[in-house]
C-alpha cells in the first residue's frame, strides 16, 4: 500500500466515526458506500490531491477490514481489563 497518510487519515476517520457511535460503510465492488461520501465532502477542506480521484477499493477495503480488526481487539481487550478490575 502507498500514501501513507491517506491511509492513516482513513483509519483515523473509520476509527474516529466508530467510536463517536457512527458508522460507516463501504462496498468494494461498486465502489460505494458512506466512508466514499465522507471523504467527498471532506476532499475540499483538505489539500489538494490528497484525496485521490479514483478512490483506490482495493486499499479501501483493506482497510475498513484491519480497523474492523483493531475494533474487534480494543473490545476484548477492554472485556479483559473489565473482568480484572471487577
Amino acid at each position: 500500500m502507498k500514501d501513507s497518510i491517506f491511509q492513516n487519515f482513513v483509519c483515523d476517520l473509520w476509527i474516529s466515526t466508530t467510536v463517536a457511535g457512527g458508522k460507516l460503510s463501504f462496498e468494494k465492488t461498486t465502489p460505494r458506500g458512506t466512508l466514499i461520501k465522507a471523504l467527498e465532502m471532506l476532499a475540499p477542506h483538505l489539500p489538494n490531491g490528497f484525496v485521490p480521484k479514483a478512490l483506490p477499493a482495493s486499499t479501501l477495503q483493506k482497510l475498513k477490514n484491519l480497523c474492523n480488526r483493531a475494533k474487534t481487539a480494543a473490545d476484548k481487550l477492554d472485556r479483559v481489563w473489565s473482568d480484572e478490575l471487577s
